[in-house]
């Protein structure tokens, strides 16, 4: 029977008539949480100097349910004599996935990395139940003969975020990573680690680096990466110099809805070693204009079929070499129509000026805008400068 995902019937939340209620301290879980599980019942709280129990027999049973399985007569305990708070959890083992893309961790052939545990359990504690990557959670109890009261919270994957926790760094140095990812809280009973990928513009292909939970079923996962400039990279120890943009990126496979639990994105953070340079400051784009022949500035009035050559000066402000790409984009004036467009991609040593030139022969008259745009490049389209244009009247 599936779990609905909300709390259901006249006494999901608080039954007016008894006073009981469900509680989960949060409405939605990760599909490896613990849910720690809260009934007030003060109608069941019998022996006033003792610490009663329900859910464990036929009568006034608990039962907690997902859409893959379900656990009946599921004992809770009262906190203390006479509060008629009654208190258990449960805690959810998902199902088998290869949580980190790696089948070399984890077990079995898929390389399950989630605990290979099977449904089960008596309560209040030890118990185990199966759920899927979009779940849900319900706890009902039969409160007495004709009412049950019931509470239901949602469980579903998360799409993970990883940080660096400064916009920059020195090297030498040291800087640290956070990694929030529910879904990796995998046990949620120890410290949880997995591997992400850190690389620097020094360094492209980078070293692994574990991260750690901070805390037992936190989510929360901390790295911390050292740099240098002299030697090479290896272990937790990562070459980077002054001016380098530095990379953290894990692969997230466990993605909520729209997404398959096949599917898996790429999940970035970046910083900077040395002072941040604001990105469009990066390249500077002057003296924009047309020439032809041997290099002769004809201003803005061209011919039709006339072979020209549209040309910048890129310098590069920073004190590390850049990839760029170089465009030029012709539009009709009066209208968003294209009628030209072309690019160079190339290499900016530190602090170099490089004349970029594109050649343009225009076919009809009339009057066009020329735009020049500096890109870090076609697949990754950061403006290193702000765009320029000039306007330009064919005869």
């Amino acid at each position: 029977m599936a779990a609905p995902l909300q709390s259901s019937g006249p006494f999901a939340d608080n039954d007016n008539k008894y006073g009981g209620f469900i509680s989960f301290g949060k409405k939605v879980f990760s599909w490896t949480d613990k849910v720690y599980i809260t009934v007030v019942a003060p109608d069941h709280n019998f022996d006033s100097r003792a610490i009663d129990t329900i859910g464990d027999t036929q009568y006034n049973t608990v039962k907690i349910s997902t859409r893959e399985s379900t656990l009946k007569e599921y004992k809770l305990v009262e906190t203390g004599p006479n509060t008629g708070i009654f208190k258990g959890e449960v805690t959810l083992i998902g199902f088998n996935h290869d949580a980190d893309g790696d089948a070399r961790t984890g077990s079995g052939q898929g390389g399950y990395d989630n605990p290979q545990r099977t449904s089960g359990g008596n309560g209040p504690t030890g118990g185990y139940i199966a759920a899927d990557r979009e779940d849900g959670i319900t706890v009902s109890f039969e409160y007495t003969d004709g009412y049950t009261i019931v509470n239901s919270a949602i469980i579903r994957w998360n799409v993970g975020e990883v940080q660096w926790l400064e916009p920059t760094y020195s090297s030498p140095g040291t800087g640290v990573v956070r990694v929030v990812e529910p879904d990796m809280n995998l046990n949620p009973e120890s410290l949880d680690s997995f591997e992400i990928d850190v690389w620097s513009e020094s360094d492209p292909v980078g070293v692994t680096l574990a991260v750690i939970e901070s805390s037992e079923s936190s989510g929360i996962f901390v790295g911390t990466v050292t740099f240098t400039t002299t030697d090479k990279s290896s272990g937790h120890n990562l070459r980077a110099v002054k001016g380098d943009v530095i990379t953290a990126s894990y692969e997230d496979n466990t993605l909520p809805a729209p997404y398959t639990a096949a599917d898996n994105q790429d999940i970035t953070s970046q910083a900077q070693i040395g002072a941040m340079m604001a990105p469009l400051e990066r390249v500077d784009v002057s003296d924009l204009r047309i020439i032809a022949g041997l290099g002769t500035d004809v201003g803005n009035i061209i011919s039709t079929g006339q072979q020209v050559q549209i040309t910048s000066a890129l310098t590069n402000e920073q004190s590390r070499d850049q990839k760029f790409v170089y465009i030029i984009m012709v539009n009709e004036q009066d209208g968003d129509v294209v009628v030209s467009l072309s690019w160079i991609m190339g290499d900016l040593q530190a602090g170099q000026t490089f004349n970029a030139a594109t050649s343009w022969q225009p076919q009809a008259p009339g009057t066009y805008v020329i735009n020049a745009f500096v890109w870090e490049s076609i697949a990754k389209p950061n403006a290193l400068a702000p765009p320029s244009k000039i306007t330009v009247v064919v005869n």
